[in-house]
This record gives structure tokens, C-alpha cells and sequence, in this order.
């Protein structure tokens, strides 16, 4: 299994995705989205017991996205 790390941006706005695996073997999914012009941004955190878990959550993510 693998990391994944998924891109999405607009003129204005951008969001990144990121699931890997900690130290603990548990899979974390990092979100981090924004304005491209402002320092200002989000993030959020969610933790899962196995990858098809987080790779789940992450295509619903994607298809919100879309």
C-alpha cells in the first residue's frame, strides 16, 4: 500500500489531500485547503484503522470535488 496525495486548485482557492501511514500503523488522512491569496488556511485531520478505509474517504472527497 501506498501514500496518496491528491491536488485541486482554482485561480482563487486550493486544497490538498494527503494519506499516509503514521508511526502507529494507522492511516491518516490531511486535508488542507485555502486562498491562494491570503496566508490564511485550514486544515483537518482524520484517522483510520486500514487504508481502504482512508482510500474511501478520500474518493468520496474527490467526487465532491468534481
Amino acid at each position: 500500500m501506498q501514500e496518496l496525495i491528491s491536488d485541486w486548485h482554482t485561480e482563487s482557492r486550493y486544497y490538498r489531500r494527503h494519506l499516509h501511514q503514521d508511526l502507529f500503523g494507522d492511516w491518516v488522512l490531511h486535508r488542507v485547503w485555502g486562498s491562494r491569496k491570503s496566508r490564511a488556511g485550514r486544515t483537518k485531520v482524520e484517522v483510520f484503522k486500514d487504508y481502504e478505509e482512508g482510500a474511501k474517504a478520500l474518493d468520496k472527497l474527490e467526487k465532491v470535488r468534481k
